[in-house]
């Protein structure tokens, strides 16, 4: 049970395995009484609405495709959820059989290729031995053909073999598909995109090269993991650190890269990232942006936000957090609107600050920034004043990629070819790093 409803889940946490979401829960008037309404969301029938149909039950696709019920009684989706709940039931009795089948087959296949990377190893040293043989002079091939290996020498083996077999099962991904050819890569741009790409090219025999215009590796994913809760982030970007020692990438501070005639390579890829959206209006030159603040400038006691998207929320939570009052103006209808947004994070921000009493102004654009407060105009086009000592604009990126587009040898990659996330900038540098 939380803040937002009842999850009723099927074997631990995953949600796309949630049988049933009862959320949004809220009191409303119905015939002179409060009843709580909410919305109904059914995570495990996603492509499988065959009941729901059978039932007669009107329900509209969410933003994944799984369908909802939205704001019905209570009771009525309790009614609801009776109805199909052998249904629901039976299938995830079919997923949890699948997904044990498909564990099966992926634990088979992975001993199979153990097995033959172990042969491919041992072939490998058999042959650099033999190599080894030929240069020595033939007395020594005789010596060492009449040698005989001893049981005990046999032994000492054994347990190395052991530790690269433990050392394999540690590892987390699968290894790198080796290069036919090894390649100088030129990377442009030392954020999670570039360092990601870096370490999937060196895994493959490549040898990249990093070119990074500030004194420090991680770009805009540093103050974007500063805030409090972001913990996992940092770890994630020490990580991506110690891989870029660990591996030798070769690394080029405080070095821009204005046109790609200036740096020798086989392949580029490009990861200049993004700028912050500038947004017409006067006095746009008393505000930040939010990298500014997340890199740690300083703000007062009651701060506007401007842009309710998932970093304007974030950071709207951490004032809040930090002591502060923060105030979100947010131009479209609803807060953290767009698509690919976890639901349990966005609904959390929602609640929070409806619990906290937070000012959200929804609907509602900036229009002037003055000394100690802004201007606005809401949907009904009327204009209010807000007070404030700073504001914070959150109005979303643009990409600034070094090339207009992707051709040949020069690969974009993360923001600087479209905006996204964390998961979608390295899902791309993985996939361009493999393909060269």
């Amino acid at each position: 049970v939380s803040t937002s409803g009842v999850n009723i889940r099927n074997n631990g946490g995953n949600s796309k395995r949630s049988l049933v979401l009862i959320e949004n829960c809220t009191i409303k008037q119905k015939d002179g009484k409060d009843v709580v309404f909410c919305n109904l969301y059914f995570p495990i029938l996603n492509g499988h609405t065959e009941c729901l149909d059978e039932a007669g039950i009107d329900y509209k696709p969410c933003w994944n495709g799984a369908p909802m019920i939205k704001e019905i009684p209570m009771e009525e989706a309790i009614e609801i959820i009776e109805e199909v709940l052998d249904e629901l039931v039976e299938l995830a009795g079919k997923i949890d059989k699948r997904l044990g089948d498909n564990r099966k087959k992926m634990e088979a296949s992975l001993k199979k290729n153990e097995k033959k990377a172990a042969k491919s190893s041992k072939k490998s040293k058999d042959e650099d031995e033999d190599d080894d043989d030929e240069e020595d002079d033939e007395p020594k091939k005789k010596a060492k053909k009449s040698a005989p290996a001893t049981k005990k020498s046999k032994k000492a083996a054994e347990p190395e073999d052991e530790d690269d077999e433990e050392d394999d099962e540690e590892e987390d991904e699968k290894p790198a598909k080796k290069a036919k050819k090894s390649k100088t890569v030129a990377i442009i741009g030392g954020g999670i995109g570039g360092m990601e790409a870096a370490r999937v090219l060196a895994l493959r025999g490549h040898k990249p090269v990093i070119y990074e215009k500030s004194d420090h590796l991680g770009g805009v994913f540093v103050p974007a993991s500063s805030a409090s809760f972001k913990r996992k982030l940092r770890e994630l970007l020490a990580w991506y650190e110690l891989q870029m020692k660990d591996l030798n990438v070769e690394i080029h501070l405080n070095t821009e890269v204005k046109s790609l005639a200036d740096v020798k390579a086989d392949e580029y890829v490009i990861a200049t990232g993004s700028k912050a959206r500038k947004l017409p209006i006067k006095g746009v030159e008393k505000t930040m942006e939010a990298v500014e603040y997340l890199s740690g400038k300083e703000v007062g006691e009651t701060v506007a936000v401007i842009g309710g998207g998932l970093t304007g929320c974030e950071i709207a939570y951490e004032l809040y957090l930090s002591g502060h009052k923060p105030i979100i103006v947010e131009m479209l209808d609803d807060l953290v609107k767009q698509k690919g947004i976890c639901m349990a994070n966005s609904q959390y921000l929602r609640d929070y600050f409806a619990y906290k009493k937070i000012p959200v102004y929804l609907e509602t654009k900036l229009k002037e920034v003055q000394d100690g407060k802004i201007i606005c105009t809401t949907k009904d086009k009327k204009e209010i004043e807000i007070p404030c000592d700073n504001v914070i604009m959150s109005a979303g990126y643009v990409s600034t990629p070094l090339v207009a587009k992707e051709k040949g040898k020069i690969h974009l990659v993360g923001d600087c070819l479209k905006v996204g996330n964390l998961r979608s900038v390295i899902w791309k540098a993985y996939d361009v790093a493999m393909k060269i």
